[in-house]
Formats: structure tokens, C-alpha cells, sequence
């Protein structure tokens, strides 16, 4: 199925693949799937949440100037 992404571009399947491989804690390709479907909001929370990945979550809030994304970032405990 993975694969098959490749040649899909509505969000709303990448969406609903990303919070399948979500909930069977597959948290990257979790995140690819959202970034695929431009989620970024969702992306962000998954590097920070499962990935531990800041720096990624950080990078990508400069990106999309995504508000809800740098407010997840301050609330992140990054010590």
C-alpha cells in the first residue's frame, strides 16, 4: 500500500493512511503520510510527541509558519 502513495495525491486518503499507521504506532510512516498530505500541524506533533525529533518539528514550523506548530513547539519540554 506504501508504495502505492506514491501515485496519489488527494490528502484526504494520505490522511486517513497516516492515522492508520498512526494508531499502529508506526510514527514515521505516520509522518510521511501526513507531509504528504501537507498536514503539517500533524507532522509536527508526531516528530515532537513519538519521534522525539525537536529539530525536525522546529525546521518545519520555520517552513510553513505554521502557528499551532510553533505553539506545540513552545510547549515542548526540551530539556
Amino acid at each position: 500500500m506504501g508504495e502505492l502513495l506514491n501515485h496519489i495525491t488527494s490528502p484526504k486518503i494520505h490522511i486517513q493512511y497516516a492515522k492508520a499507521k498512526e494508531a499502529d504506532g508506526r510514527y514515521k510512516e505516520a509522518a510521511d503520510a501526513y507531509k504528504h498530505a501537507k498536514d503539517w500541524d500533524n507532522v509536527i506533533r508526531i516528530n515532537l510527541e513519538f519521534l522525539q525529533n525537536p529539530e525536525e518539528a522546529v525546521k518545519i514550523v520555520r517552513d510553513t509558519q505554521s502557528v499551532e506548530g510553533a505553539k506545540m513547539v513552545a510547549k515542548y519540554d526540551m530539556t
